[in-house]
């Protein structure tokens, strides 16, 4: 999992938390699920609602590097009893997690360490700690998750599509005259000049008739 050498990672979620709040309960978990913490032999990343039942509005990031806590940042973002659309970003250039409601940045925290890439051999959806309940309380519409930085307008759009009930990784392709040189959720160039494309979602531009 290149969260560090690639820049970062995103996570849209659309979901209702109901219920009380306990055991750290995960929206998402890449890593050893059964403790609070990371494990000696493994990488978590984790996007929980908070600890106790006075925490239904909280939530935190807890990114681990295998037993030692590299990010901790919490605040209160969630609105319990309402199907919303959260999004948390995490940027390794900036050394931050950053936190959104509805496409909105509501609020970020700087993290304590620096994470390292991990192979990631366990994801969670939807666990506690807690013996009972052991699964989260929540109604989940969508998750997505990019290992990638996503900028604002990338998040607001990904949480109107998920809201929609749409699927936020179809792509379209670029139209005659425009490439992308890599796949994924990027915008379109213009081919250089005396360039074209020959038919739409191309990954190259050629030359036109004339120029070499």
């Amino acid at each position: 999992m290149n969260i560090q050498s690639g820049g970062g990672f995103t996570a849209v979620v659309v979901v209702n938390l109901v219920g009380t709040s306990s055991g750290y309960e995960r929206i998402f978990d890449f890593g050893k699920f059964d403790s609070a913490d990371g494990g000696t032999d493994s990488i978590t990343k984790m996007w929980t609602r908070g600890a106790t039942t006075n925490d239904l509005t909280a939530t935190r990031v807890l990114i681990w590097n295998g037993a030692v806590q590299v990010c901790n940042v919490h605040m209160n973002l969630f609105m319990p009893d309402e199907m919303k659309t959260y999004a948390v970003r995490y940027d390794a250039e900036l050394n931050s997690v950053e936190f959104f409601r509805d496409g909105t940045s509501v609020g970020s925290g700087a993290r304590s360490g620096v994470p390292v890439d991990r192979t990631v051999l366990i994801v969670d959806i939807g666990r506690s700690n807690s013996v009972s309940p052991s699964f989260t309380e929540m109604f989940l519409k969508e998750l997505m998750v990019v290992l990638e930085k996503l900028t604002d307008l990338q998040i607001l759009e990904i949480a109107e599509i998920l809201n929609e009930g749409m699927e936020a990784c179809a792509c379209t392709g670029c139209r005659a005259g425009q490439y992308k040189s890599e796949l994924g959720m990027h915008e379109c160039s213009n081919c250089p000049a005396g360039q074209n494309t020959i038919i739409q979602g191309s990954k190259i531009c050629q030359c036109s008739a004339g120029f070499s």
